[in-house]
Order: structure tokens, then C-alpha cells, then sequence
């Protein structure tokens, strides 16, 4: 059940980790919203809980050339179809593409950014993204999407995230272009 809003599950289809998958509540206005869930395992129990959101501002594009700016706090920009701007300002803020060639900026905050269908480009400054407060791209297609990132990234600033054979700085400055 639902209360002030819809909610979409981002399966990301990683057998085995649900570490990669996420619920977007997606509210009808500010204020209060709440959703409740059910979790079960492979034996057969179940657990049920309920989530109460405070909601922050929340913009809903639609299927032109939305240009979507978020505000101080928490923010929700969705931008629908057609080849978006959405700009999160600041707060943790979820930006959602959509459908079309999008252009995603979470700003200040550590945000979620799903570009949707289309080919999006993430772009971030290094000021906005920093290690304990990062943006987390969530369904970034490697060869069609693009992360923008000029001047934002450094030898110093990188942080091993995986299993990475070698980089250099140059070999990112290649990649990021």
C-alpha cells in the first residue's frame, strides 16, 4: 500500500546481490507519504514493514524539453519523455531520466541518479560528489551513456571501488571524454 504517492522498483537483475536493486517512492506532493512492504526468503517466512517518508519538493516533467531544478532540501525530479535537464540543486536529491537523451546533475547531496532509456549523460563536479557524500548512478549503459566530468576527477581523488587491474589518471581523463 501506497499513501501520498506510487513507488517503482529498480530491479537491476544481479543474480544474487540485491545490493544494486531499490524502491523510488515517487510522491504526489510535499509533505508526508508512506509505503508499506513485504519481504520473504526462500523457506517461506515473511516480514512486513512500513516506511514514513517526510517529503521534499517533487517535479514531474512531461513530454517536451523539461528543464527540472530542485530546490535546498530533498528533491524529486522526474522527468518523463523527451530529452530533459534536470538539475537537483541542493540536498539528497533522486533524478529520473526517463525516456530520451537526458542530462542529469545531482549537485550538492548525495544523490540518485537514473537516466532511464535514451542516451543520458551524468555530469558531476568534483565540489558536489565528494567520497562521503557521492552521487550513485543507478543504470548507467556502458558505450551509450556518458559521465561528464570536467576537471572533476583527479589521481588523488579516486577511491578503488572494485577489482581494477590498473588505471592512471590519463587512461580516466580518456575515458571521461
Amino acid at each position: 500500500n501506497v499513501v501520498g504517492g506510487g513507488a517503482v522498483l529498480f530491479n537491476n537483475f544481479t543474480p544474487g546481490n540485491f545490493a544494486d536493486d531499490f524502491i523510488v517512492f515517487l510522491p504526489t506532493n510535499s509533505g508526508t507519504g508512506s509505503f508499506k512492504y513485504t519481504l520473504s526468503d526462500n523457506n517461506g517466512g515473511t516480514t512486513t514493514g512500513t516506511v514514513n517518508l517526510l517529503i521534499g519538493s517533487s517535479q514531474l516533467g512531461g513530454n517536451g524539453k523539461d528543464i527540472l531544478t530542485g530546490n535546498n532540501g530533498p528533491d524529486l525530479l522526474d522527468g518523463g519523455n523527451g530529452n530533459d535537464t534536470l538539475n537537483g540543486g541542493l540536498g539528497n536529491d533522486i533524478l529520473i531520466g526517463g525516456n530520451g537523451d537526458d542530462l542529469l546533475v545531482g549537485g550538492a547531496g548525495a544523490d540518485i541518479l537514473v537516466g532511464g532509456s535514451g542516451t543520458d549523460t551524468f555530469r558531476f563536479a568534483l565540489a558536489d560528489s565528494p567520497l562521503s557524500n557521492f552521487d550513485r548512478i543507478h543504470d548507467l549503459q556502458i558505450g551509450t551513456d556518458r559521465i561528464d566530468g570536467p576537471n572533476a576527477v583527479s589521481a588523488a581523488n579516486l577511491r578503488e571501488l572494485g577489482a581494477v587491474t590498473s588505471l592512471s589518471a590519463g587512461g580516466l581523463g580518456a575515458l571521461l571524454t
